[in-house]
């Protein structure tokens, strides 16, 4: 069996999300474990006192998941073995405020990703980020797989959707996510 730095090791990696809190520690560790990473992000620079020093090392494309066209272009182009999905509307305010916008970047930005992943035989794995906020509420805790997704507020809609998304994709057409 592979240790962790000989899996990743040249692994090419695409990173939605990578500028925001978990996308930045995951593509520096990523780095660390000498991945080829590939960072989509529709802000650029955001947190750099983490991916100081990580950032010469990294693919930075400044676009946003839910522009088809972009998300088609990078997989194509960069072919990446393994795609981390993190990119989201995640400040739950913010989703309230613009539902819109929300519904954008968490499900059609999902819906992309999948998309354009669909037929690709080199792409091994694909992880997408969820929250136990598309459960919804439930009277038995923790939360597990099993539970209804039930999302009411924006937000935990479009990470029910999302959710529902992947599983589509995974039956319907082997998705490995």
């Amino acid at each position: 069996m592979k240790n962790n730095r000989t899996y990743w090791q040249g692994r090419r990696t695409l990173v939605t999300g990578h500028e925001g809190f978990l996308g930045y520690w995951l593509t520096k560790t990523l780095v660390e474990l000498g991945a080829k990473v590939i960072g989509i992000d529709k802000v650029k620079r955001r947190n750099g006192f983490i991916l100081n020093g990580v950032r010469k090392k990294i693919l930075c494309i400044k676009d946003n998941v839910a522009h088809q066209k972009i998300v088609n272009d990078i997989i194509e182009k960069y072919r990446p073995q393994t795609i981390f999905h993190l990119a989201a509307e995640a400040i739950v305010t913010k989703a309230n405020r613009n539902p819109r916008k929300t519904f954008r970047s968490n499900i059609e930005g999902t819906w992309n990703v999948l998309e354009a992943a669909r037929g690709k035989d080199f792409i091994e794995a694909i992880v997408v980020a969820s929250s136990d906020k598309a459960y919804g509420v439930h009277n038995s805790l923790p939360y597990t797989e099993k539970m209804t997704l039930r999302g009411d507020h924006p937000y935990d809609v479009s990470k029910s959707c999302a959710d529902l998304l992947c599983r589509s994709y995974y039956t319907t057409f082997q998705i490995p996510v």
